[in-house]
């Protein structure tokens, strides 16, 4: 899935995913993987914005492999 189109329904998916989330790393994770995703064209350009973003290593790694699993591709 890829383009705009594909971002946004990923990043819903994300967001719905940070809704239900407990309060913590996983939900702030699931957050910045929607921002990424809704703000960008490409799964390849929301994992560089994440990469380019100030967030501690765990969150940026839950991110990431949120962005992987959501996108089928597994990629981190």
């Amino acid at each position: 899935m890829t383009g705009t189109t594909g971002n946004r329904t990923l990043a819903a998916r994300a967001r719905g995913i940070a809704a239900s989330a407990p309060p913590g790393p996983q939900r702030i994770a699931a957050g910045c993987a929607a921002v990424a995703l809704a703000t960008t064209r490409t799964v390849a350009a929301a994992r560089a914005a994440l990469s380019g973003q100030y967030l501690r290593p765990e969150v940026r790694a839950a991110a990431l492999q949120l962005l992987g699993e959501l996108s089928g591709d597994g990629a981190q």
